[in-house]
C-alpha cells in the first residue's frame, strides 16, 4: 500500500496543535493510506509570515483571518467550495459561530475553513 503524507503547519497553541493532532490521527485510523504530519510556528509568524514563504512546503496551512484576501489575491489557495457537497457546506455554514464561515467566503469561493474564532460575548450577573 502507497502511504501519502501530507503535511500541515498551525500556529504553536492549544487551541490549535493539540486539536489537529487528534482529529488527524482519527482521519488516519478512518484513512490508512494517509499520514498527517502537522508543525507548529510561533504566534509572531503566524501573524505576519506571508503565506507564501509556505505554500511550496505544506498541504494544509492554518491562516490567521487577515491573510485570507492576500492569499486570494495572489491566487495562493484553492477554492474548497468545490470540495464540498451541499449538505457539508450547508452544515458547516450552520455550525460556525457568528459569520465566521461567511467571512471566508468571497467571490463565491471558499478560501478557508474557519476551525478557531475569537468570540467574546458579553454576559451580565
Amino acid at each position: 500500500m502507497i502511504i501519502k503524507t501530507i503535511k500541515g503547519i498551525t500556529w504553536n497553541h492549544s487551541r490549535a496543535f493539540p486539536p489537529l493532532v487528534a482529529v488527524s490521527q482519527r482521519y488516519e485510523e478512518l484513512h490508512t493510506d494517509v499520514r498527517i504530519h502537522w508543525d507548529k510556528r510561533t504566534l509572531d509568524e503566524f501573524g505576519h509570515k506571508p503565506i507564501d514563504q509556505l505554500i511550496h512546503d505544506y498541504d494544509l496551512i492554518v491562516i490567521d483571518h487577515p491573510w485570507a484576501g492576500f492569499c486570494f489575491e495572489r491566487e495562493l489557495v484553492l477554492d474548497l467550495k468545490p470540495q464540498l457537497n451541499k449538505q457539508q457546506w450547508d452544515e458547516l455554514a450552520q455550525r460556525c459561530v457568528g459569520a465566521s464561515f461567511e467571512s471566508y467566503v468571497y467571490d463565491n469561493k471558499l478560501l478557508a475553513i474557519p476551525i478557531d474564532a475569537a468570540t467574546p460575548a458579553p454576559c451580565r450577573r
